[in-house]
């Protein structure tokens, strides 16, 4: 059932959706998705807010695409915590507190649903604002919870230099007395961008409202990006061919893989370019270690501008995406709009979205042999890169619009909040 808005019918409904962080200074897939979703909800009856913290942006207001945004000041219950550690818990994975965004929560009027971006201590806050206040609540599983390899949950507790030999974590206790393990079976409805972890989170929550609603892409944004003004951006004047790996610069991401199958296979025909910031510590350092003897140039560069980056799509001859867990992928549809063809790991969402052939190549998990073949075979015909280019962009526009995603997500909050009123 599509529930379109007429306003004549109803005054729009209010969602305040809460993001662990929502910055430009460290673009993520969360922030991309909130982006381009959350103005098409008027359409829908549903007006929007973000409530977040202060996690590597301290300013308080602020709006994108229309849509206010508010940010809380926020802690890490943990003492000490040197700088270095609490950077890497600000840019993935840190299991963060606000007081003053439950609170605030707790004194907005006329909250149709709250929309959980996150779990943990911080969602479970918003949890207990919530129900306090007679509120529905949902969660959208960004990173997924169910399907995580244990190697992905190692690195989010990487000790540094800095970090003190010793310390009081008293997150545990929080977390015990927030009931953050329990969180998931009293949400409302639980959202997956993941098929493994839709098809993981459907067993694990019998009887519970789940829901795949995967990720979207602007397609008008991404077709008309500018091959030149890419390279200019990158700093790539020359002519040859070039890889590009759009993702942050991370462990999880495997930029490793791809930087030793070019090194070793193609380093003699294309540069390397990726782009993302780096949120491993000393990933960088490795990738350029790695790619010191090289033939050609690898290009490792910062977060770029969010509206540059489908102009640095469209710097490449191929994308790649080599992660070693990845829930969704939205590198993949950002590759088709933009007309670039793509090479992906075989994990998770990338071998969902790959798995037919028609839109692109897949490759073993770490297997920088067989990606480099692959490279070789695509970067060798033309023909072969417009076709899984052309193809890739008909499925983008078919399937994964934004704003097909938008009519999804109205149809959920519906469901929810008919179940809610009708309890």
């Amino acid at each position: 059932t599509n529930y379109y808005f007429n306003p004549r019918d109803r005054l729009p409904k209010l969602i305040v959706h809460v993001p662990r962080r929502y910055t430009s200074n460290s673009w993520g897939g969360t922030e991309r998705v909130l982006e381009q979703t959350l103005p098409l909800m008027t359409e829908f009856g549903f007006n929007s807010m973000i409530y977040t913290t202060q996690a590597l942006d301290d300013s308080v207001a602020d709006e994108v695409a229309g849509i206010p945004i508010t940010r809380f000041p926020y802690f890490y219950p943990e003492w000490p915590l040197s700088a270095e550690r609490k950077l890497r818990y600000d840019n993935k994975g840190g299991n963060l507190l606000s007081l003053s965004l439950a609170s605030s929560l707790n004194e907005l009027k006329d909250i149709s649903l709250v929309h959980l971006h996150t779990g943990n201590l911080l969602g479970a806050q918003c949890y207990r604002v919530a129900k306090s206040k007679k509120n529905p609540i949902i969660i959208t599983l960004h990173g997924g919870h169910f399907a995580i390899p244990q190697e992905e949950l190692k690195s989010l507790a990487y000790v540094g230099k800095t970090d003190p030999k010793k310390g009081f974590r008293w997150g545990r206790g929080v977390s015990l007395f927030l009931r953050t393990r329990q969180l998931l079976k009293h949400m409302d409805a639980v959202l997956c961008v993941g098929i493994d972890e839709y098809e993981a989170a459907k067993k694990s929550l019998p009887g519970q409202r789940v829901y795949f609603i995967p990720g979207g892409v602007n397609i008008d944004e991404f077709s008309n990006a500018d091959r030149n003004r890419g390279r200019r951006l990158l700093g790539i004047d020359s002519k040859r061919l070039l890889i590009v790996c759009v993702a942050r610069v991370d462990h999880q991401k495997d930029q490793a893989t791809l930087v030793k199958a070019w090194r070793n296979q193609l380093s003699s025909e294309c540069d390397l370019a990726l782009i993302g910031p780096e949120t491993s510590p000393g990933y960088v350092d490795k990738l350029t270690r790695l790619g010191k003897n090289a033939n050609g140039r690898l290009y490792i560069v910062g977060g770029v501008d969010p509206a540059d980056i489908p102009h640095v799509y469209a710097a490449g001859d191929v994308s790649v995406l080599p992660s070693r867990h990845e829930p969704f992928g939205l590198t993949c549809l950002e590759s088709w709009a933009a007309g670039i063809p793509l090479i992906a790991a075989d994990v998770g969402g990338p071998g969902w979205l790959l798995k037919d052939g028609r839109e692109g190549m897949l490759f073993p998990v770490g297997d920088e042999g067989l990606l480099g073949k692959a490279l070789l075979e695509m970067l060798a015909d033309s023909e072969l890169r417009k076709r899984y280019a052309l193809n890739g962009l008909e499925r983008a526009k078919q399937e994964f619009s934004w704003g097909k995603q938008a009519e999804r997500l109205s149809d959920i909050y519906n469901i929810v909040l008919e179940a809610y009123d009708a309890k």
